[in-house]
This record gives structure tokens, sequence and C-alpha cells, in this order.
């Protein structure tokens, strides 16, 4: 028996595929470059002094870098991988039927699909759980840094 492969992209698809991936990381970096870097070059230096929504700033930046930025990546993949690797555990088949891809590549059942899922699987949690310990690491250093608070100069604590 032939192997089977799965269909393949055009070559018009795959242009249109990498413009709108160029288009969105561009408007992202651009965004990225012109608000966020510099609010937080503003920020950071006196972050400990004030606080955001009840928090203190260092604590709220700390919050984003190590809690959120891994949260949002576990929803963004489980938006956009979640369904694909669900349908791959369904069928045990993968690609999907009548799914494109880059190259040329053989449609694989049975036991040996499922290692995309599992392996989709395994990374959600493996997220997760870092971003639970990330979370109470930070809970426990932001305990030591209200203490330190006391020692901001009155002019630089903004107000709650």
């Amino acid at each position: 028996m032939r192997p089977q492969f799965a269909p393949l992209y055009s070559r018009r698809e795959r242009w249109r595929l990498l413009l709108w991936a160029l288009v969105v990381t561009g408007l992202l970096a651009l965004l990225m470059i012109t608000r966020l870097l510099p609010w937080l070059n503003s920020f950071l230096p006196t972050a400990h002094c004030q606080t955001i929504f009840g928090i203190n700033g260092l604590s709220a930046v700390m919050l984003l870098m190590f809690v959120a930025a891994p949260l949002l990546l576990v929803i963004f993949l489980l938006v956009f991988e979640g369904p694909k690797s669900w349908r791959v555990w369904r069928l045990k088949q993968t690609p999907l039927p009548n799914e494109k891809v880059m190259k040329p590549t053989r449609y694989r059942y049975g036991n040996r699909a499922l290692l995309r899922p599992i392996g989709f699987l395994i990374v959600i949690i493996v997220l997760l759980g870092l971003t639970v310990w990330a979370f109470i690491l930070v809970e426990n250093i932001s305990d030591q840094i209200t203490t330190e608070m006391k020692t901001c100069p009155q002019s630089q604590i903004s107000p709650e």
C-alpha cells in the first residue's frame, strides 16, 4: 500500500500566511516598542514606591512577567491549538482530514497520531505549573517588598 500524504498549501497561500504573520508580529512589536517599553522605562526606577490597583508596583511587574505572561501563553495555545489537538485525539489521525500542510507530510494513525496531543497537554500542564509556582514566589517576595516601601521618599509614593 502506498503512503498517503496530506494536501499542501499552494505557493500563493504560503506567501499569504507568511505576510499575515509578519504584519501581526510587526504591529505587536511596534505597539510594544512605542507604548510598553517607554512606560516600563519610566516606571521601573520607582516601581517599589508606587502602587497599581492597590498592589505594590514591583509586585505588579513581577506578576505581569512571571504569572500573566505564561498564563496568556496557555490561553493562546488553548484557543488556537486546543481544538485541533482535541480533534486529533478523537480521530487518532494527524494531520487531520483535508488539513493543508507546508511540506509533504504522511498521515499517521492510531497511537502514533496521539503524540502531538499528548505533547500539547504536557506543555500546558508544565506552563500552568510554572505559573502557579511563580505566583507563590511573587507572593512571598511581595511581603518583603512592602517593608521596603517605608524607605521611599513621600514624594515618590503614588496615591492608591
